[in-house]
């Protein structure tokens, strides 16, 4: 007669503690990433992975086991951000009304391009070995604006006679001429941009 099979009683603790260390490892990644847009945007060029590390809380060692070195982590963030733009897109049609989610989206859109700005000089090397990742990078954030944009268009809430590329030149414009030094500087052009797009009262200031 065969006997059934025994079950290892650790298998289930094994399973969460693998969990428990897979949400940690999130947790620091995203202190990482948090510490260093605020180093970068502060000192640019001269951010020290040992300042990172202190600011999030994490070990030096562990920084550069994960990343390699600042360039590497400047790509993490970039691809990062991109990541969180495509998923942002098709999250935000799930619990906010078209208005706030365009507004959302572009300020998101927005923090990035100043994030981007604060890392270029360890991005640069990045895009010159590999152009069509820039490329590729614009292509998706175009596609992630235009849903929801047109979700918006849509709902009557904005002007028809514009769309995602057009939508994304104001936008860089803006960026270009403010920094996330000066936050109320970037917030007053995007209501001109929101109040351009919609009438007036279409954009909540609450959300």
């Amino acid at each position: 007669m065969r006997l059934p099979e025994k079950t290892n009683p650790a298998e289930p603790a094994t399973d969460n503690w693998s969990k428990i260390r897979r949400i940690d490892a999130r947790r620091n990644r995203a202190r990482i990433f948090t510490a260093a847009k605020k180093l970068f945007s502060e000192q640019s060029g001269s951010t020290r992975m040992e300042d990172i590390a202190r600011l999030a809380g994490v070990g030096v060692g562990s920084l550069y086991r994960s990343f390699g070195n600042r360039a590497g982590l400047a790509e993490a963030i970039f691809r990062d951000i991109l990541d969180e733009l495509v998923e942002m897109a098709n999250r935000l049609g799930l619990d906010r009304d078209p208005c706030s989610a365009l507004r959302i989206w572009l300020q998101t859109y927005i923090d990035g391009l100043h994030a981007k700005r604060s890392m270029l000089g360890d991005l640069a090397p990045l895009f010159e070995s590999d152009p069509k990742l820039l490329a590729s990078a614009r292509t998706k954030a175009a596609s992630a604006l235009a849903t929801v944009l047109v979700r918006a268009q849509e709902a009557g809430a904005v002007r028809s006679d514009i769309d995602a590329e057009a939508l994304t030149q104001l936008i860089n414009g803006l960026a270009g001429s403010s920094n996330s030094a000066e936050p109320q500087r970037a917030d007053l052009l995007l209501e001109v941009i929101l109040d351009g797009l919609a009438a007036r009262g279409a954009y909540p200031k609450e959300l």
